[in-house]
Order: C-alpha cells, then sequence, then structure tokens
C-alpha cells in the first residue's frame, strides 16, 4: 500500500516524529483507512473549508514515530 509506504519513508528515512493530515469529515472511509494504519483523530475543524456556498468540516488525524515503531496499526 503507498500509503504504508509513505508513512515508513518519512519515518525512517526522514525521521520525521509526527504525522498530521487532515480529511474531509464525511469522508468515512478515508478516516476508517488513516485508523486502520494508526492515526488517531486528535480534533475536528469546523467549516475548515469553504466551497461555493458550503462549508467542509475537517477531521485532524496524526500517527507518531513511537505508535507506528511499536506496531500499533492495522493490517
Amino acid at each position: 500500500m503507498i500509503i504504508r509506504e509513505a508513512l515508513s519513508f518519512s519515518f525512517v528515512q526522514h525521521c520525521v516524529d509526527r504525522i498530521d493530515l487532515g480529511v474531509s469529515a464525511s469522508n468515512f472511509e478515508a478516516i476508517g483507512c488513516y485508523a486502520k494504519l494508526g492515526f488517531a483523530q486528535v480534533g475536528t475543524w469546523p467549516n475548515a473549508i469553504v466551497a461555493g456556498r458550503h462549508t467542509v468540516d475537517v477531521v485532524w488525524m496524526t500517527l507518531t514515530r513511537d505508535k507506528w515503531a511499536r506496531g500499533d496499526v492495522g493490517p
């Protein structure tokens, strides 16, 4: 999986301590995918994106190198 490879590259090759991401709160499939990879939801940014007459809430998620190294991630 390309996301897993990107995580490994970031944590191993670049010694990143934490990776944060934002995803549309209505994108349940992506949120589930990131959660299986070990990302934890740390908050929500209401009305973060304006798209025409609508706004989009963003869920913020994070994964630490320690958690990733312990293998606290899904399949």
